[in-house]
């Protein structure tokens, strides 16, 4: 029995093993994968006869490149997972249905709340996505509020059936609730993230479908029928996977799934790899916020689902602009 015993332990042992190096192979076959994937897409060229350019202006990793979501004073915070925005000061994460506000440098938390009631989950709207910041709420017409106050607007959709149309709402950066403002999105699917240029239009939000996004949709928050489509910008590249999008000066951002950064010129459409971050994980919310002083870039990102186990690790990307370097546009026809 004895000799049996330890016959049986060797053996699961010798599985384990097994299992461990097949799951090591297959976390570096992942990253090989990605680092093809990343020089293919930085030698893109578009078949056809539109211009492809390459980044105009080139990001890398901050002298902080990043900032752990776990620890004593950051809570549950590594369960966001969703979207990040900011009012300039402070970082605003979301999951599904929470918000959580944090330090812009060490993310301690510094206060979280359920926003989305209970009411609105049960009617199907169980996902919330990448969010945006607004300083005023003067374009939302519909909201029963007095006073101009900021808000945070977030989309809503039944991910992943895609029966209701995704809805917009907006909730009180203090308290996190809503405040009364929401409308439909009839144009697209699904919301994973709004985006709003507040130096140029506060009244228009700018949003997309998540699969291969040919357009970014433009709805004005400000009409008689509030997110009535005002037009569409038609890209020069399709981007995969959209997941996060934030204005940087006037271009639109946009994080994807393949772990790149695109910008968007959102009068002519044309698209822009601004930068790759390889890793074996879906990318989620984006924001734009100036901590180069504190090392800590201006661009900031974080991965949501991340697909190889034993590279687990939920943190803050911080990535920071280089010179800017002469641009180069590649034009082919096949």
């Amino acid at each position: 029995d004895t000799q049996r015993t330890v016959r049986n332990r060797c053996g699961a042992v010798r599985s384990e093993r097994r299992e461990l190096r097949m799951r090591s192979s297959i976390s570096y076959l992942w990253l090989a994968v990605s680092l093809l994937g990343c020089l293919l897409l930085s030698e893109l060229i578009h078949c056809g006869t539109a211009k492809v350019h390459l980044p105009r202006v080139y990001w890398e990793a901050s002298p902080h490149p990043s900032t752990p979501m776990t620890g004593a004073s950051r809570g549950d915070l590594a369960q966001a997972n969703e979207g990040i925005t900011t009012d300039g000061h402070v970082f605003f994460f979301n999951n599904v249905q929470q918000f959580w506000k944090v330090n812009a440098t060490t993310l301690a938390v510094i206060s979280e709340a359920v926003a989305v009631p209970s009411e609105v989950r049960a009617s199907g709207y169980v996902h919330m996505g990448d969010s945006q910041y607004l300083s005023s709420s003067s374009s939302l017409p519909s909201a029963p509020r007095t006073t101009a106050a900021p808000v945070i607007l977030a989309g809503l959709s039944d991910y992943p059936h895609r029966v209701l149309p995704p809805r917009v709402m907006a909730f009180d950066v203090e308290t996190f609730q809503p405040t009364g403002f929401s409308c439909n999105l009839t144009e697209q699917p699904l919301v994973p993230w709004v985006a709003v240029d507040e130096s140029t239009d506060a009244s228009l939000l700018y949003s997309s479908d998540y699969d291969t996004v040919t357009h970014v949709n433009v709805y004005n928050l400000s009409s008689s029928t509030p997110c009535a489509l005002v037009r569409r910008i038609e890209l020069s590249l399709p981007i995969i996977g959209a997941q996060g999008g934030v204005f940087v000066g006037r271009e639109l951002y946009i994080g994807s799934d393949d772990t790149c950064v695109y910008s968007v010129d959102v009068e002519s459409g044309q698209v822009t790899l601004q930068l790759c971050r390889l890793g074996p994980y879906e990318m989620e919310g984006i924001t734009y916020l100036d901590l180069l002083a504190e090392g800590h870039g201006s661009l900031h990102f974080f991965p949501g689902h991340i697909f190889v186990p034993e590279l687990q690790r939920r943190v803050l990307f911080h990535f920071q602009p280089k010179q800017a370097e002469p641009q180069v546009s590649l034009h082919t026809q096949y």
